[in-house]
């Protein structure tokens, strides 16, 4: 996306580099775990929509929907390193740039009564980024001058790809799913059987796009998703001053 030059108010993000024994080692409350997830956004015409996945049916907590994320490795470099890792592995996409953080963290004890800390942040990846720069230019692009018109998209130089011709009609025909899910997600089937992008009003309806009845893994994480819409509007609206 474009670069903010302002951001909303938010906590300093220091410590997304930082390896995960030094942040435990930070907490007011001993903490025998970390884990992290990844709000990720895909925005049509100003309206943001969440990228959540469904959990696979032969997993714990079967068939409900959640953020992509998982648990912060001693292997991992940093809870970026960590964050960019878990994204990859369960939706195929490359983050690009850790936005803001969600809320605070979410603390909850696993079986052994262990204290544990999820922390949720907005993040950006490339092929979203890539994907909407390729509309706002097709959207602004002039016709070429042929009969009925044609607009031909390239990205910036630090994005090169091929040039690809795209008639000027698909901008009016195409629907807000099939706009949705033209960007690559790939699931790891081990653990995610479906994904969707969600709007706001789906996840607070807990209905998808079919009218389908939507559980989330638990009330807190949808909360979350709630909360992450609310930053995203914020950083939609930041971008409008620059």
């Amino acid at each position: 996306m474009y670069r903010l030059r302002e951001m909303p108010p938010t906590r300093h993000l220091e410590f997304i580099h930082s390896p995960l024994h030094t942040v435990k080692a930070a907490q007011s409350i001993p903490t025998h775990g970390v884990a992290i997830r990844a709000a990720i956004f895909r925005t049509i015409d100003e309206n943001p929509h969440l990228l959540v996945l469904q959990r696979a049916s032969t997993d714990s907590m079967p068939n409900r929907w959640e953020f992509p994320g998982g648990g912060v490795d001693d292997q991992d470099g940093s809870i970026k390193d960590a964050l960019y890792r878990e994204i990859r592995e369960e939706t195929g996409l490359t983050a690009t740039w850790i936005v803001q953080e969600v809320g605070n963290g979410q603390r909850w004890q696993n079986r052994r009564n262990e204290e544990c800390l999820c922390i949720t942040f907005v993040v950006e990846v490339e092929e979203v980024e890539l994907m909407e720069r390729s509309i706002h230019a097709i959207t602004n692009a002039a016709p070429t001058g042929d009969e009925g018109g044609d607009a031909t998209r390239k990205f910036p130089d630090s994005h090169r790809v091929e040039t690809q011709a795209i008639p000027a009609s698909t901008t009016t025909t195409t629907t807000r799913q099939d706009e949705l899910a033209s960007v690559p997600v790939k699931l790891s089937a081990a653990e995610h059987q479906r994904y969707l992008w969600l709007s706001e009003d789906e996840i607070r309806e807990r209905c998808g796009g079919g009218r389908e009845r939507l559980e989330f893994t638990s009330e807190d994480t949808r909360e979350c998703m709630l909360q992450a819409f609310a930053v995203q509007k914020e950083v939609i609206a930041a971008r409008k001053t620059i």
